[in-house]
């Protein structure tokens, strides 16, 4: 019996990450999504800050009729998240949110969901994500070979 318990408590500990996973790349496929949707609309929109030079390119983190945040990378170097709201048909700046990360300044942050983005971005995503894929890989592993030994956790 405590072997039985022993497994489920490692495969609860195992599954836990990778829901994490799944809930990150879900927030991922929804935010480019909505980018290719309505992304075009905000492309100019940045100019309405009168504080971003020119960008790289945008991502649609939410969007609805009347509300949109739209997070903005700029030169390589910041990004910045913008709120708009709709008024007579047209996109409004409503409030600059914040400068989530700026290489040159003090702005050192994430925005959910988080992107490769920042100059440690790479470095963040392999911390988080390598032990996510590698415990991935191990229940995998683990459900492929109580499988072929016909193992069951009740």
């Amino acid at each position: 019996m405590w072997l039985n318990v022993k497994k489920r408590i490692i495969i609860a500990v195992l599954i836990i990450p990778c829901i994490f996973t799944l809930i990150w790349l879900g927030a991922i496929a929804k935010c480019e999504i909505l980018t290719n949707l309505h992304g075009n609309e905000f492309t100019d929109g940045y100019k309405k800050t009168n504080m971003l030079d020119k960008i790289d390119y945008l991502k649609v983190l939410e969007y609805s009729g009347t509300t949109a945040r739209i997070y903005y990378v700029g030169d390589g170097v910041r990004g910045d998240i913008i709120k708009f709201i709709k008024k007579d048909s047209k996109w409004e700046l409503d409030k600059w949110e914040g400068t989530v990360w700026d290489a040159i300044g003090s702005a050192d942050g994430t925005a959910w969901p988080y992107f490769y983005d920042s100059p440690d971005g790479l470095f963040k995503i392999i911390i988080y994500g390598l032990p996510s894929l590698i415990i991935i890989i191990i229940l995998f592993r683990i459900l492929v070979k109580n499988k072929k030994s016909k193992f069951t956790l009740s």
